[in-house]
């Protein structure tokens, strides 16, 4: 949507975007995500799977690995913590 309002093609985007931020488009919104599920952890009673569902995860397994990957623990380790 952003590339056809600006009438950039994707790869001049994903290319201008990775030389500005240092990562690409999918890891930048990979990293909100997780960013905002981190915050629904902490601060509200939803279990895993919705707030896999409220950021944008459809598969929650997927959610929990990249979760995982990237914090170095398990939402619900997280959580707990």
């Amino acid at each position: 949507d952003i590339c056809r309002q600006f009438n950039f093609s994707r790869s001049y985007m994903s290319r201008e975007f990775n030389r500005h931020t240092g990562m690409s488009i999918r890891k930048y919104l990979t990293m909100l995500r997780i960013d905002d599920a981190k915050s629904m952890l902490v601060n509200s009673n939803l279990n895993i799977t919705e707030i896999a569902l409220a950021v944008g995860f459809g598969d929650s397994n997927y959610f929990s690995y990249l979760f995982k990957k990237i914090t170095g623990y398990s939402p619900s380790e997280y959580r707990k913590k």
